[in-house]
């Protein structure tokens, strides 16, 4: 992802930024967010990059994707089996109880769902659960 900012300044813009028009044409730099600096940069009032709730909205971009990164990896282990989530921290925690739910979650709704086609099918009559 790309961005720029003024070389008089601490905060970077993304591209078509309103507040980039009134950065001189000389003075504008533009970077890449794999670049090293944008660690040490507060984005712009304006900027709306993929943030997520429970990350301080003041963290710059880069720390973002890392959480991004983290986030993507532990979707993946919640879509082989929840239980392999770690359960560390208060945070991995939280996120394994999350995952717990929806999994129940999605659990009645198959049977739900199983019910609902038999019933459309008139074959709810012929089964038995005794």
């Amino acid at each position: 992802m790309v961005a720029q900012m003024s070389k008089k300044s601490k905060i970077y813009h993304r591209p078509g930024c309103r507040f980039i028009n009134r950065i001189e044409e000389d003075s504008l730099v533009t970077f890449d967010f794999e670049d090293g600096r944008i660690e040490d940069l507060q984005p712009c009032k304006a900027a709306h990059y993929h943030v997520q709730t429970d990350v301080a909205r003041n963290q710059s971009p880069y720390k973002h994707l890392q959480y991004i990164v983290k986030h993507d990896a532990a979707k993946k282990v919640e879509q082989i089996d929840y239980k392999n989530l770690p359960k560390r921290t208060k945070k991995q925690k939280k996120y394994y109880r999350q995952a717990e739910n929806r999994a129940r979650r999605k659990s009645v709704s198959r049977v739900l769902d199983l019910f609902a086609e038999l019933e459309a099918k008139g074959e709810l009559a012929r089964v038995s659960f005794v």
